[in-house]
C-alpha cells in the first residue's frame, strides 16, 4: 500500500530517532504486519521489526559500554518499557491466522531471544517467560474439558501460580489498548472443541507444535547454559559454560543462524563437549559440519548469570512449565494431549541428563499426577458387565458405550507415549550418574518412577486378561473402525503393558548392574532385588500360561475342526481365542528373553569376596524353580538362552 511504501523507508532511515517514541513505532508495524490483505508487507512489517529489536539491543549495548556481551537489560522500568512492545508485539503476530506471518513472527522472536540470552538479567527472563511466552498458549491449553474427572480433581489440586488471569502488562508499558486486549483474549479464554475455528485447528496443528518446542529449546538452553549469541562481527557463537570446566567451548558459524542452524549448532557443541578429553590431550574433536568452527578458550572465573539463571529455571520457569504442559496433556482434545505428551518428551530427553535431584523431584510429583488422572478406569465400568443379547444391543439408541470412546483413546496414546518419555529420560539420567559416580534422582523418586511403571503394566494385565469384557466392548462398537482396528480384534493394551515391563525392568537391571557407581543406599539395594524378583516371577509365570493355553486351545481347535464342515461358532470361538494368545506371546518374548541376557551378566560364583555371595548365588534360591519351569515353552528360541544359563551360570554354581 501506499501507507507502507512511505513509512518503511523513514524507519529504516530514522530508526534512532523513532526510537524514543518505540511504542508507536511497534503499534504502527503492527497494524501493517496484521492487515490480512497485504501478506508481502506484513513479512516486511515483521522485518523491520526485527531490525527494531537488533536497534534496541545495539543500544543498550553502548549505554552499558557492553562489549563482551553481558547482562545489561534488568527489571528496571526504562529497560521494560522499551523491550515490552516488541516481544508482546512478535508474540501477538505468532497467532495471526496467516501461517506464513505467524511463522516469520515465530522465527523473529525465539531468534532474538536465543541470540541475545545472556543480555537479559535471569529476573528479566522470569518475567518475560511467564508474560510474554507462556501467554502465547493461553487458548490452547484449556480447550476443551479435563479428561477425566480424577484429571478436573488434580488440575484443581495443583498448587500453581496462576499469572495468566492477574497480570498482562508490567506497570509502566504503554501500548495500544485494543492490541492488549486481544492478547489477553488469546491468554485466557478457554473454548469448547465444538468451538474451534479452522484457523484455531490450523494453528494448534503447526505453530503451536513449532512455539513449545522452541519454547522448551530455550529454557533448556537456559537451564544448561548452552546459549547461542553475537560476538563480534558477523560471527554467531554457541558457547558451553559448564560449571565442572576450566574453559569454555566455543562454535563460530560465517553466517546468521535460522532455528534449524541453532539446533545444528547446539548439536555440534554438545559433541564437542563430549570429547573434553581429546581436547586436553591436545587433539582436535572430530566434528563435522559445513560453516562451522570449533574453538576454545579460557573461561573467567565463575559465572554469576548463569548460577542465578538456573536457579530462577528450577524454582520459578520450570514449574510454569510443567503446569502448562500438564494442562495440555489432561484435556479431551486428542490433538492437544498429543502435542502436550511430545513436547514434555523433548524436554524429558533434552534436559533429563542434566537435571538435579531438585528438578527431578519436581517432575516425579508430575509424572505421577498425570499418570493417575490418566488412566483409563471406565474400561473397567461395571455398565458394562451387563451383556445385553444381540437383538436388544440393535434396540437401544445412542452410544451403546458408557464412555467416551475418543477420551478413553486419548489417555491410552497418553500413557503410552509417557511411559516411553519417562523411561527414556530416567534411564539415560541413572546411565549418566554411573558414569559422574553420582545418584541424580533420589530414592523417595525413584521409588515413585518404579511406582508408575507397575500399576501402568498390573492395569493394562488386568484388562488383557477379561477376554469376555474385551469381546463385549468390541460388540458394542469400541475401536471397531478399520483405520484403527484393521482385523477387527478386541480392543488390549498389550503395548502399555509390554513397554511399561520393557522400561520397569531395564531402569531395575542398570540401578542394579551400577549400585557401586551410584552408591545407592542400602535400602534401595533391598528394594530394587524384591522387586527384580516380583517382576520376573510375573513375566515368567504369565508368558508360561499363555503358552500352556496356546497349546491346550490349538489341540481343542484341531480336535473341533472336520474337513468338509462350514465353521461353527465353537471354531471361530477357538479360532478368535488363538489368534490373540499368539499376538499376547509374540509380544512378551523379546521381554522374556531380555531378562534372561540380563542375567547372564550377573556374576556366577561360588567364592564369597569381602563377605559378599557372586550376584548369580544370592538370587539362586528364587532364580532356579523359575528358569525349571520354563524349560516347558514351546518357543526354540527361549529354550535356546535358558540351556546357555545353565549351562554357563546355574551349572558351576551346583558343582555340575
Amino acid at each position: 500500500s501506499l501507507a507502507f511504501s512511505i513509512v518503511a523507508p523513514t524507519v529504516e532511515k530514522y530508526l534512532d530517532i523513532l526510537e524514543e517514541s518505540l511504542t508507536d513505532l511497534v503499534n504502527c508495524l503492527l497494524s501493517f504486519a496484521m492487515n490480512p490483505n497485504f501478506e508481502d508487507e506484513s513479512a516486511q512489517a515483521i522485518d523491520l521489526l526485527e531490525v527494531s529489536f537488533d536497534n534496541f539491543i545495539e543500544s543498550g549495548d553502548i549505554e552499558e559500554e557492553n562489549e563482551d556481551n553481558t547482562c545489561c537489560f534488568t527489571m528496571s522500568a526504562h529497560d521494560i518499557r522499551r523491550l515490552w512492545p516488541l516481544l508482546v508485539g512478535l508474540g501477538t503476530l505468532i497467532g495471526d491466522s496467516r501461517i506464513a506471518v505467524r511463522t516469520r513472527a515465530l522465527s523473529a522472536l525465539f531468534t532474538r531471544l536465543n541470540l541475545n540470552a545472556r543480555k537479559f538479567s535471569p529476573e528479566l527472563w522470569l518475567h518475560i517467560f511467564n508474560n510474554a511466552l507462556l501467554p502465547i498458549f493461553g487458548q490452547v491449553r484449556y480447550l476443551g474439558e479435563p479428561v477425566t474427572e480424577l484429571a478436573a480433581i488434580a488440575l484443581k489440586s495443583r498448587e500453581r501460580n496462576n499469572i495468566d488471569e492477574e497480570e498482562s502488562l508490567p506497570v509502566g508499558t504503554e501500548i495500544d489498548a485494543e492490541l492488549n486486549s486481544k492478547r489477553i483474549k488469546r491468554k485466557t479464554t478457554a473454548a469448547p472443541p465444538s468451538a474451534m475455528m479452522d484457523d484455531d485447528v490450523n494453528w494448534t496443528r503447526t505453530t503451536c507444535v513449532a512455539t513449545l518446542n522452541e519454547t522448551i529449546s530455550l529454557v533448556i538452553n537456559l537451564y544448561t547454559g548452552r546459549i547461542v549469541h553475537e560476538q563480534a562481527g558477523s560471527r554467531l557463537w554457541a558457547s558451553s559454560v559448564d560449571a565442572q570446566s576450566t574453559t569454555k567451548l566455543l562454535l563460530a558459524t560465517s553466517h546468521s543462524p535460522s532455528l534449524a542452524d541453532r539446533s545444528d549448532i547446539i548439536n555440534k557443541l554438545n559433541e564437542a563437549s563430549d570429547h573434553e578429553n581429546n581436547y586436553v590431550k591436545g587433539r582436535k574433536p572430530e566434528v563435522e559440519a559445513t560453516g562451522i568452527e570449533v574453538v576454545r578458550v579460557k573461561r573467567t572465573d565463575g559465572d554469576e548469570w548463569q548460577t542465578k539463571m538456573s536457579k530462577i529455571v528450577e524454582h520459578a520457569i520450570l514449574g510454569q512449565l510443567l503446569d502448562l504442559l500438564e494442562d495440555m496433556i489432561l484435556r479431551n482434545i486428542d490433538q492437544v494431549a498429543r502435542i502436550g505428551v511430545a513436547c514434555l518428551h523433548q524436554f524429558l530427553i533434552g534436559a533429563g541428563p542434566n537435571l538435579n535431584p531438585y528438578v527431578w523431584k519436581k517432575l516425579c510429583v508430575s509424572l505421577k499426577r498425570i499418570f493417575e488422572a490418566s488412566v483409563p478406569h471406565s474400561l473397567q465400568c461395571e455398565q458394562l458387565a451387563a451383556v445385553p443379547d444381540d437383538e436388544e444391543l440393535e434396540t437401544l439408541s445412542g452410544s451403546l458405550l458408557p464412555f467416551s470412546s475418543s477420551n478413553v483413546l486419548t489417555m491410552c496414546i497418553v500413557q503410552l507415549q509417557l511411559l516411553q518419555a519417562m523411561g527414556d529420560a530416567v534411564i539415560s539420567s541413572v546411565q549418566l550418574g554411573a558414569k559422574n559416580g553420582a545418584m541424580f534422582i533420589e530414592d523417595e523418586d525413584i521409588y515413585t518412577v518404579f511406582s508408575i511403571f507397575e500399576a501402568c503394566a498390573k492395569f493394562a494385565a488386568s484388562f488383557n486378561d477379561n477376554m469376555p469384557l474385551r469381546v463385549e466392548l468390541l460388540r458394542r462398537g469400541f475401536m471397531t473402525s478399520k483405520e484403527i482396528n484393521i482385523q477387527n480384534k478386541p480392543p488390549n493394551l498389550l503395548r502399555q503393558e509390554t513397554v511399561s515391563l520393557g522400561r520397569y525392568m531395564q531402569l531395575l537391571f542398570i540401578v542394579k548392574e551400577e549400585k557401586n557407581a551410584l552408591g545407592i543406599s542400602l535400602t534401595l539395594e533391598k528394594e530394587v532385588d524384591a522387586r527384580l524378583k516380583e517382576v520376573f516371577s510375573t513375566l515368567f509365570r504369565r508368558y508360561m500360561r499363555k503358552d500352556n493355553e496356546f497349546r491346550n486351545v490349538f489341540e481343542e481347535y484341531q480336535t473341533s475342526r472336520k474337513p468338509g464342515e462350514s465353521e461353527a461358532d465353537e471354531n471361530s470361538r477357538l479360532k478368535l481365542q488363538l489368534t490373540e494368545l499368539e499376538t499376547e506371546l509374540r509380544q512378551f518374548l523379546p521381554l522374556v528373553v531380555q531378562s534372561l541376557q540380563g542375567m547372564m551378566k550377573w556374576e556366577a560364583s561360588t567364592k564369597v569376596v569381602n563377605g559378599e555371595m557372586s550376584e548369580m548365588r544370592k538370587q539362586l534360591e528364587w532364580v532356579y524353580p523359575l528358569l525349571t519351569e520354563m524349560l516347558e515353552c514351546s518357543s526354540k528360541e527361549l529354550r535356546t538362552v535358558l540351556r546357555r544359563i545353565f549351562e554357563i551360570k546355574i551349572g558351576p554354581l551346583l558343582g555340575l
